[in-house]
């Protein structure tokens, strides 16, 4: 009979625990947003600096999620560009691109607007990468714009 009652007191529990989640009232985390400039190779057919751009996000960890964007041609430096948490803008002979990430509900959007001084003003912009945020996601952006 001691058996019995240690058996039933030890294992017959019938709680069971279901995986916590976040409520719609809790903020996600804060993410920091740079888009990175790295040398690139010239390109052999055009004596012209390149470089690329990489979009970076850090959690609060420190965990660090990088995404190439592309390659551009010219001088390339951070820049404080409407629409955008964060820009690049690149520059060499008469024409260029910038380079924009903004935040749309839970993605990262980021678009290259081309540059000719020949056109007045910018050329539509076009899509280059999107890439999904964690649930309520706030950014921090790191500009290098002083």
């Amino acid at each position: 009979m001691l058996v019995t009652f240690l058996v039933g007191a030890c294992g017959a529990s019938t709680t069971t625990t279901t995986p916590t989640t976040p409520s719609e009232e809790e903020p996600g985390p804060e993410l920091a947003l740079a888009l990175q400039l790295v040398e690139a190779a010239p390109d052999p057919e055009v004596d012209m600096p390149r470089s690329e751009v990489r979009l970076v996000l850090i959690d609060p960890s420190g965990e660090r999620r990088e995404e190439s964007v592309g390659v551009f041609s010219g001088i390339c430096q951070p820049a404080a560009l409407s629409n955008a948490l964060v820009g690049v803008s690149c520059w060499w002979a008469g024409s260029g691109d910038r380079i924009r990430a903004r935040k749309e509900g839970d993605t990262v959007v980021v678009t290259r607007a081309q540059l000719d001084e020949m056109v007045e003003g910018e050329l539509p912009e076009e899509r280059l990468t999107t890439v999904t945020l964690p649930p309520r996601a706030t950014l921090r952006p790191l500009t290098g714009v002083p």
